[in-house]
């Protein structure tokens, strides 16, 4: 029996949110190639969320990653390299840059790995694996398999479970329609409702890993619905969070159905207040509601249906001026939004933001690939049109003491739980923020040296 290793790599010069216990969220991405791996191969997971990856023998090693923690995972695959074994890169920051990836493994998965990984062990087992295996189309969701969650570390908090994939929307700075495109695809409802009752048992916290769990047509919305009576006609006692645009505000019966469900909280994505910068984000889907007051009426409905509300908002756009993020930041905290991600504009690979800043050399990381680690979404990495980096990075920092300070925090809290008169739903926005503050203020924003 031949053994593959799958490993999650984790970059420790950062500490924080995604570090923080709770925050941790299990590799699902290796759960769904351990599932696509034949049965005659015994597959291991080694996640350095709780240990680091060392040398064990293996016939086979697959290494995923994001941008951030890339050059850990470079180091992985050098260490397994030397002695021996092939090493198979995939996730979002291989597909975006394989020459890059291929200086440090043997092949690299391009894309999605349900239509690719089976090709590739096959190719193993003859000798002759490729360098690259690229995905020629989107597949349909139908055939995502239930992911290997018996793999996943015990210690997780939550299990994970993704329902659909891609996504309408062409945000300027998202990876996801690079990545898994804008056609939104759709699990059989029947099949996600099997895999959650198959790993509910030892977990009642769950995350919908989709980029907007209720998609963008009445037949998305539809399914959602389904989804969710589902949950409740199997009896499925389970609290969970996902991703969703804002107009679910436009939509009660989705918001009640999804509290009945065990939905406690709402990833929303706002980014900003102003049409300036949702114009430069591409953000149609917010521009089309109109703004500042759209959003305060969106977050009390959605909380009225007793979910607590976590906006991401974006700080440092091409359009901000100081007083714009120090305004985004003052909206924030006298807006009904009850937890706050703050993210700096951040040019991922594959994006189009990264293409158009590249293509005018206003990205200033460049020592590649240990540069990497700077894209988190919590240090500079591009030179804004109209304030210094120092202008930036001290305006950013005065925006986070004032969207996270203690008293705000609290009172966040106090206020999400006479709204929403749900104890679970102000405990999960309120430790949320706790994680959040803590994240931003323990390290300096990046500066240029």
């Amino acid at each position: 029996m031949k053994t593959l290793v799958l490993i999650n790599p984790v970059d420790k010069r950062r500490t924080g949110f995604s570090q923080d216990q709770v925050s941790k969220f299990p590799p699902l991405a290796l759960g769904v190639v351990a599932a696509l791996t034949p049965s005659n191969w015994k597959v291991k997971i080694i996640d350095e969320n709780f240990k680091e990856a060392r040398f064990i023998k293996a016939d086979l090693v697959g290494i995923t990653s994001y941008t951030e923690n890339v050059a850990r995972a470079y180091e992985i695959a050098a260490l397994f390299k030397e002695n021996g074994v092939p090493v198979v890169m995939g996730g979002i920051h291989a597909s975006m840059c394989p020459d890059e990836a291929l200086m440090y493994c043997n092949s690299v998965v391009i894309g999605e790995a349900e239509s690719l990984w089976p090709q590739a062990i096959k190719d193993f087992e003859s000798g002759f694996l490729k360098d690259r295996y690229k995905t020629a189309d989107y597949i349909d969701a139908a055939e995502i398999p239930h992911a290997r969650h018996d793999l996943f570390h015990p210690l997780y908090w939550y299990r994970i479970i993704q329902t659909s994939r891609g996504c309408p929307h062409d945000c300027d700075f998202c990876t996801v329609t690079a990545f898994n495109g804008r056609r939104y695809r759709k699990r059989p409802v029947e099949e996600v409702l099997n895999e959650i009752e198959s790993c509910k048992s030892n977990y009642k916290s769950f995350i919908f890993a989709d980029d907007n769990l209720i998609g963008n047509t009445p037949s998305d919305r539809a399914r959602a619905l389904e989804l969710f009576k589902g949950i409740v006609e199997r009896n499925i006692k389970i609290e969970w969070f996902s991703q969703v645009t804002v107009d679910i505000a436009d939509h009660p019966e989705l918001l009640y159905w999804a509290r009945k469900s065990g939905c406690r909280i709402l990833l929303v994505g706002v980014e900003a207040e102003t049409n300036d910068g949702l114009e430069k984000l591409n953000k149609k889907v917010n521009q089309r509601k109109g703004g500042k007051l759209y959003y305060r009426k969106a977050f009390r409905i959605i909380n009225k249906h007793r979910i607590a509300v976590l906006g991401t908002f974006i700080l440092g756009l091409e359009t901000d001026s100081k007083q714009d993020i120090i305004n985004r930041a003052n909206f924030i905290v006298n807006s009904w939004v009850d937890a706050a991600q703050t993210s700096i504009l951040t040019p991922f690979p594959g994006t189009r933001l990264h293409t158009r800043l590249h293509g005018t050399e206003k990205i200033n990381c460049t020592n590649f690939p240990n540069d990497w680690h700077y894209f988190r979404f919590m240090d500079l990495t591009y030179n804004h049109p109209e304030l210094s980096h120092e202008e930036l990075a001290t305006t950013i920092e005065r925006a986070w003491r004032i969207i996270y300070k203690r008293r705000v925090i609290i009172s966040k809290a106090i206020r999400t739980f006479l709204v929403t008169r749900s104890f679970s739903a102000t405990m999960w926005a309120y430790h949320s923020n706790v994680r959040y503050r803590r994240d931003v203020l323990e390290q300096p924003v990046r500066r240029l040296s």
